[in-house]
């Protein structure tokens, strides 16, 4: 064979690995499909409501140490009790589930802070719903009764909210009471505290509700 069919060759060679290559380049983009869903998959967000409020505050002035029977008897005529609302619905029927706690209050300048044990709490509860509402203070107890006041709390009740609608909205209604408890003394010997300690002690607490819905 001559040098020029050998040319011949090679290029028929290189035509036809290039029309190949080619041929396979298109047969990668010959055959395509597409189709879009005609099913609208939707979600939506629920009916949901939720909140807390809160009446005058507890403003003691001037107290001694005093017995249950007193310290239940508190009235919020003078601002000695504290009536709160915990409010809600929830549309998803699975319900809200709620925890109200006890967090110190403010501080006061020149005074010292009485003992958790030393004051007594006192809640009262219902509901507008039949929920269950769990009370630890149904009874007075001492404040460290159920731990001490510290900045996450003390739990004083829970509940749960199980109604639906805004038109059949929940209110579950508390109301606390506090007092020093009458077993400190003051003055005698052995006493808790003398006559000048006890002038510069005193107690604050605000409160605090935490809800989550059902998993």
């Amino acid at each position: 064979m001559n040098e020029n069919s050998s040319k011949q060759v090679l290029l028929s060679v290189i035509g036809v690995a290039v029309l190949l290559v080619a041929v396979v380049g298109v047969s990668f983009a010959f055959f395509t499909y597409s189709k879009a869903g005609t099913k609208n998959n939707t979600l939506t967000t629920g009916s949901i409501f939720f909140n807390f409020t809160e009446g005058n505050a507890i403003n003691l002035t001037n107290e001694f140490p005093r017995s249950d029977t007193s310290g239940k008897a508190l009235s919020a005529d003078n601002n000695a009790s504290l009536t709160f609302h915990v409010l809600g619905y929830d549309g998803s029927s699975k319900g809200i589930a709620y925890t109200v706690l006890a967090l110190p209050g403010d501080t006061m300048t020149g005074k010292t802070r009485f003992k958790d044990s030393e004051i007594k709490f006192y809640l009262t509860g219902s509901s507008s719903n039949s929920s269950a509402i769990t009370n630890k203070y149904s009874t007075p107890k001492a404040v460290g009764t159920n731990g001490s006041l510290t900045a996450s709390g003390i739990t004083l009740a829970t509940g749960k909210i199980t109604a639906t609608s805004s038109t059949a909205q929940q209110d579950d209604t508390y109301t606390l009471r506090m007092w020093i408890s009458d077993t400190v003394t003051i003055g005698a010997t052995g006493a808790t505290y003398t006559e000048t300690a006890f002038s510069k002690l005193y107690y604050s607490v605000k409160l605090k509700v935490v809800a989550n819905t059902a998993a």
